[in-house]
């Protein structure tokens, strides 16, 4: 992971654990996602781009929320395993 996204990953991650965020993954150095409980049957999602760019690092947040039933419903929609949320 080039310098800047490392450091920046390094301070959001700090942060974001303050708030009650774990990062989950950080795949080819290029993505990190992160979750945070929303109550019982909800999870909130963060993902982050942080893919280099000639001018620097380029930032490229995507939220979601998920809830627990919905997720297993659309897992068997598309013949996937189940999605454990919790």
């Amino acid at each position: 992971m080039w310098f800047l996204a490392e450091r920046f990953l390094s301070r959001f991650t700090e942060e974001a654990a303050s708030h009650g965020w774990k990062i989950d993954l950080v795949e080819e150095d290029e993505y990190a996602s992160f979750s945070r409980p929303g109550g019982q049957d909800i999870r909130a999602d963060l993902g982050l781009d942080l893919g280099r760019r000639d001018y620097g690092l380029s930032l490229n947040p995507s939220l979601g929320v998920r809830h627990v039933r919905v997720s297993e419903l659309t897992s068997r929609f598309f013949g996937l395993p189940g999605t454990r949320l919790r």
